[in-house]
């Protein structure tokens, strides 16, 4: 799956001409402007919510586990791919909105299950996808959030699992229960402090240690490309452990090759598709580049060894920034875990309303919605293995007929975005 999803990327590349950084400089600009109607939510609310959903736990959890298990290298690779990642989660957002619909109260509805049926002419792929997106909204952006802040808090100061998974079902579904405005507006205010928080905190944590920087780059670069393992098999062959892991959390923490974000981005009103694609690239770049690096760099030149997940991240900010490193992983991990349900429970529910044929009641609407903050509590008590493999089988079930869709959909985004090119020579 990680060489699938690398593949479409490199392919769509230079299927754009480089697009994504020819273009990079220009799609600061879009965040000004504003929706049209009350029906719609504006590029910088679609920006927020969809960096709720891949800016959280992966941004940490995930970088202390790609590191653990693949070394240093998975930093190298983990960046290599969002650089490719960001031309897929452009090419999502686009063909996202060429081809919405619009349901009866005038809301706009789109993602891939829409360009699968409309552009690809699939519907058989576009049903799997909305079901299958249904089933992975309660896997990456439900139970593993709730199981890694509850984890984290029962771990560093004995806090009860089950009182950490009531208290954040509560506060999640006071906002959930709300639909797509309520959500909109919390994580356009919520989402820029908390990752500016973030990213603050590591950037100190890392200047703490700046004198070590060259030594961490070299041990980056060095591992990076290490040979896989002999006897691993055709495929295993070609992959190793740091491209492997770094590649893999890459797409965890961006959710390109998934499709999930093109599907609040669909909702967002914006005159041309191409611009406001471009929302993606920035989004890859924020998730991937700024917060997983700044996260990874703090891991290495913490010197840590012998941990895993939580509690790796929690002693190399404690290492870096002693009496308050310890406080600050629970804290930012628990806002993370609030953030992300909130993206992933409007992703769910419009890929139930397309399965509905867009006429979903609002009795079947809130019952997905009491489900999603059930099965959001009972990820805080379950099994971390569990919880993650049920997530990693989730989202290959999504990623694969979007990444049909992305390839046989390609000269559709190559000719939106060469019109695109010579209007804006």
């Amino acid at each position: 799956m990680p060489c699938l999803i690398l593949g479409t990327g490199i392919f769509l590349t230079f299927k754009t001409r480089f697009f994504q950084f020819r273009k990079f400089h220009s799609c600061i600009k879009i965040l000004t402007d504003k929706g049209a109607n009350t029906n719609t939510i504006s590029p910088f609310s679609a920006l927020t919510t969809a960096l709720a959903g891949s800016v959280g736990i992966g941004s940490i959890v995930g970088v202390a586990t790609a590191l653990s298990l693949g070394g240093p290298g998975a930093v190298l690779w983990m960046l290599f791919f969002a650089f490719a990642g960001m031309i897929i989660k452009y090419a999502e957002i686009l063909l996202a909105m060429k081809y919405r619909a619009k349901s009866s109260d005038a809301q706009l509805l789109g993602g891939p299950m829409y360009y699968l049926k409309y552009g690809a002419h699939s519907p058989i792929g576009a049903a799997l996808y909305a079901l299958s997106a249904v089933f992975a909204s309660f896997g990456i952006g439900n139970i593993c959030q709730s199981n890694s802040a509850s984890t984290v808090l029962s771990y560093e100061f004995g806090v009860p699992q089950w009182l950490t998974g009531a208290l954040l079902t509560l506060f999640c579904g006071t906002i959930i229960l709300r639909g797509v405005k309520g959500i909109a507006k919390f994580t356009s205010i919520a989402i820029p402090i908390i990752d500016f928080l973030f990213l603050l905190c590591g950037l100190f944590a890392i200047l703490a240690n700046l004198n070590r920087l060259p030594q961490v780059f070299s041990a980056i670069w060095q591992d990076a490309f290490r040979p896989a393992a002999a006897g691993s098999g055709l495929l295993g062959a070609l992959i190793s452990r740091p491209m492997r892991y770094g590649i893999s959390r890459g797409i965890f923490s961006s959710e390109a090759g998934l499709g999930s974000a093109s599907i609040v981005h669909a909702a967002a009103q914006s005159k041309d598709p191409v611009r406001h694609a471009m929302l993606g690239i920035l989004e890859v770049f924020i998730s991937v580049v700024l917060a997983c690096g700044t996260s990874a760099l703090v891991l290495l030149l913490s010197g840590t060894q012998n941990l895993e997940g939580a509690a790796y991240a929690s002693a190399a900010y404690e290492a870096a920034l002693p009496g308050f490193g310890r406080y600050f992983i629970p804290v930012i991990l628990c806002l993370f875990a609030l953030s992300a349900p909130l993206s992933w429970s409007f992703y769910g529910e419009q890929a139930l309303r397309y399965l509905c044929h867009n006429k979903l009641s609002p009795r079947a609407q809130l019952c997905y919605r009491l489900l999603f903050l059930f099965v959001l509590f009972w990820g805080a008590t379950t099994k971390a293995s569990i919880v993650w493999s049920l997530s990693d089988l989730l989202n290959a079930l999504m990623a694969l007929p979007n990444l049909f869709a992305l390839l046989l959909l390609s000269g559709d985004v190559w000719k939106e975005t060469k019109r695109y090119l010579q209007k804006h020579k």
